[in-house]
């Protein structure tokens, strides 16, 4: 049985992983086990974004002491905006930027399909920026 800081949570924002992408997930982030929550999601628009955020955060049922401590790589959503209110919530509550998925498509499939294509680490990412300023 994995122990629990070798378990990655990944937190999905974004269209359905198929488990060969968790897969890839979960060996790229070099973890034993992997606990998946994908969030269905489809804000509105027409209202405020942070408390539809909120809320579809909380419905990940992670207890809020547990943030901070968690491996964690979450799939963002696609409409930009909804994706820097997500951000925003998360580093809120982590107290650090997230790594983050990015897919691309698995030109080889007969049908439409994607691959990972990298995880990106937008804490380290942050901190070389700094070093720029």
């Amino acid at each position: 049985m994995p122990t629990t800081d070798r378990i990655l949570h990944i937190v999905n924002f974004g269209h359905a992983l198929t488990p060969a992408v968790v897969d890839e997930i979960v060996e790229a982030a070099g973890c034993e086990g992997f606990s998946l929550h994908e969030v269905e999601f489809a804000a509105n628009l027409s209202e405020l974004l942070e408390p539809q955020v909120v809320a579809a955060i909380d419905a990940t049922n992670i207890d809020p002491g547990d943030w901070p401590r968690l491996n964690l790589v979450v799939g963002l959503p696609t409409h930009a905006p909804l994706t820097a209110v997500v951000l925003a919530e998360l580093h809120g509550r982590l107290g650090h930027f997230p790594a983050i998925v990015r897919f691309a498509p698995d030109d080889g499939a007969l049908v439409r399909n994607y691959r990972l294509a990298e995880v990106l680490n937008l804490e380290a990412m942050r901190s070389r920026a700094r070093t720029r300023r």
